[in-house]
């Protein structure tokens, strides 16, 4: 074997080899495009089937609850059997129920808004719920602010 029969075959191999990394750089990106895809596919389905399902099961179950959170673990550990797919079903129902984000479902009987009561056509609040408004958005300082005289002596 000469030198030139090992240069040629230093090259096929070169070769060999940048084709076969080619080959493997190919594979990797249809890897990542279907692992995004799946992944995708997964919570499209998470969102829209199952959260939403488990969602209604709890409201219909649990109405009653008074420890929301730990009856909704128990609930979800009677109907998911495999601890990873509980684990992120969870994660995205925390997120999405809106009895988990307030503690628990609402009481009996009361309202979450209080209807105003109409006179002459006119809404009437309390006069706390006036204050308490008044308060936060900084209304009154603003109203005694524009009803204030004008200053004379600027003017002179």
């Amino acid at each position: 074997m000469n030198n030139n029969d090992w240069a040629l075959t230093r090259r096929q191999d070169r070769i060999a080899l940048g084709e076969r990394f080619a080959g493997g750089l190919k594979q990797l990106e249809d890897q990542a495009f279907e692992e995004k895809r799946w992944h995708w596919a997964r919570l499209h389905t998470l969102r829209e089937e199952v959260v939403p399902h488990i969602m209604n099961v709890a409201h219909q179950d649990l109405a009653g609850s008074n420890d929301y959170r730990a009856d909704l673990r128990r609930l979800m550990r009677r109907l998911v059997p495999s601890p990873t797919l509980r684990r992120m079903i969870y994660t995205r129902l925390i997120h999405d129920d809106p009895w988990y984000l307030s503690g628990g479902p609402d009481l009996p009987g009361l309202e979450d808004v209080v209807a105003p009561v109409l006179e002459a056509g006119l809404e009437k609040f309390s006069p706390g719920e006036t204050d308490l408004f008044s308060s936060l958005l900084g209304v009154n300082g603003l109203f005694d602010w524009a009803m204030e005289p004008p200053v004379s002596s600027l003017g002179q």
